[in-house]
């Protein structure tokens, strides 16, 4: 009897996730992007992490602000590995040096309103730790976009709507569906770099989906 083979087509969609361990540094987003552009699917979705340990970092630097502990040594280590990585990463790096200057420049200031207050909400320690992934997601995006035009970058707090419920996070699918809609039309690249644990609220505040909630 004759082997028979069944032809399948490729998914039109496929998704990809990446952890921190496979972002920690230059060298593995390097690694990471390596992979994806030798990938041939025609929708490629690619949900980043935080690098490494970075959302540890970022939660002990609102713990160390709301307790009034020095948090400086460690925030400028937290900038200086990520000006390190887009350094090593970009072959002129002026434009996101300046854009992580700004970032880390806007969370000191965050750091230091709750230091004065010796408190913090849980909306601005949820906005606080979502900032890894914005950080990763604009590496990942800057290097490709270095040798393509192919990618497209989604700050999911743009499009995901969430609310907090007794059992977890549940998304309002009908307002991110719009709002993905809406944002497609302006992004006509078919491969995305997104960043994966943060969303926003129905009241627009950045919010996480808490951990592993990327997955």
């Amino acid at each position: 009897m004759s082997a028979q083979f069944v032809s399948m087509k490729p998914a039109s969609v496929v998704a990809h996730k990446f952890g921190g361990s496979s972002l920690a540094d230059a060298e593995r987003i390097r690694h990471v992007a390596k992979l994806i552009r030798a990938r041939g699917e025609a929708t490629q979705v690619v949900v980043v992490s935080a690098m490494q340990k970075v959302t540890d970092s970022l939660i002990a630097l609102a713990d160390a602000a709301s307790s009034r502990r020095d948090w400086r040594n460690d925030w400028s280590a937290l900038r200086d590995r990520h000006l390190t990585a887009a350094d090593a990463l970009l072959g002129d790096a002026t434009a996101a040096r300046a854009w992580l200057t700004t970032q880390f420049h806007e969370l000191s200031e965050r750091l230091n309103a709750i230091s004065v207050l010796a408190s913090s909400t849980r909306d601005i320690s949820d906005a606080i730790s979502g900032l890894g992934e914005v950080w990763s997601a604009y590496l990942v995006h800057a290097h490709l976009s270095d040798t393509t035009s192919d990618y497209a970058l989604l700050d999911a707090r743009n499009v995901l709507i969430v609310r907090h419920e007794e059992l977890g996070v549940a998304v309002d699918w009908k307002a991110t569906e719009g709002l993905l809609s809406s944002w497609l039309q302006e992004h006509p690249q078919q491969r995305f770099i997104v960043t994966g644990y943060v969303a926003r609220g129905a009241d627009g505040k950045p919010t996480v989906l808490g951990r592993n909630g990327s997955d």
